[in-house]
């Protein structure tokens, strides 16, 4: 969407698109940090490659799906966590038609 913009001349959705997208990949590493620290670096780092690829909602909703349980040093169950970063990108995605 970009880059679509970008060649039409609209600076300004492009700046907004690519700037909530940074803002919301930025928020959903400190959120997986904050959720995942306790359950050592291996499981940080892990978590945060599933967001870094794009893939952390394809994760989770397997997560749900198959009735997992909430970790030991974990401290939200995987539903909640589910929950938590489709609000994040949900609420990301409408600002930047809502800004311009």
């Amino acid at each position: 969407m970009v880059r679509e913009f970008a060649l039409q001349s609209q600076l300004a959705y492009a700046s907004a698109t690519l700037g909530t997208g940074v803002v919301s990949l930025l928020l959903q590493l400190v959120l997986t940090f904050e959720f995942h620290g306790k359950e050592g670096w291996w499981s940080i780092l892990r978590e945060m490659l599933f967001v870094v690829l794009l893939i952390k909602p394809g994760i989770d909703a397997s997560r749900v799906i198959k009735k997992r349980k909430r970790r030991v040093n974990s401290i939200l169950d995987p539903h909640t966590e589910m929950l938590i970063f489709k609000s994040i990108e949900l609420v990301l995605e409408v600002i930047p038609g809502a800004i311009i």
